[in-house]
């Protein structure tokens, strides 16, 4: 026989580790709560189907549908290039690449950065200076962003990419939004 070895390189969880070293010097993986958050955005992330912790989030995500009465209304918005479990169960479904999804991010960056204060803010508006305006979905993009900006501290942006980059752009956003302590 041959010695085979299987290198799936790096996944989400590593990326997302990644992100938070590059941000505070630590690596880490912040915990979601889905419980608390009135927006919820994933850019690719299956959360009900194949996240690490899929029971948990999935008994999450149920209750926080099931509560309308009494509270603010849930909303999902769900970027994906092929259909998952997560994305059918989304009140909005948008499809889309995965480099267009890295392109989401940094845009949602740039318009939540532009309209919120704060030190995490201004370093939003400075990695996104120079940043070309996107073509893809503007208008999605700046009424989802909208929608972010108006839930801040109540809003959770998730993403199930391997790419460090995308998910440095996402823990800013979740830091802009002020989401570290409430719904991460």
């Amino acid at each position: 026989g041959q010695w085979c070895e299987h290198d799936p390189g790096v996944g989400a969880g590593s990326a997302i580790r990644e992100a938070y070293r590059i941000l505070d010097g630590e690596a880490h993986s912040p915990e979601l709560n889905i419980e608390r958050a009135d927006v919820l955005l994933t850019l690719g992330a299956d959360l009900l189907g194949s996240a690490t912790e899929t029971v948990g989030l999935t008994r999450q995500y149920a209750t926080r549908r099931g509560h309308r009465s009494g509270r603010r209304d849930f909303r999902h918005v769900h970027v994906e290039g092929n259909l998952s479990l997560t994305g059918a169960s989304a009140d909005v479904r948008v499809q889309a690449t995965a480099a267009e999804r890295g392109r989401w991010a940094l845009q949602l960056l740039r318009r939540v950065a532009a309209a919120s204060p704060g030190p995490a803010a201004e370093l939003g508006r400075e990695t996104t200076r120079t940043l070309p305006e996107d073509a893809t979905h503007p208008a999605k993009v700046a009424t989802i962003a909208d929608e972010l900006v108006r839930a801040r501290g109540r809003a959770l942006v998730v993403s199930g990419s391997s790419d460090p980059a995308e998910q440095v752009a996402v823990a800013l956003l979740n830091r802009v939004l002020d989401a570290e302590g409430m719904t991460l």
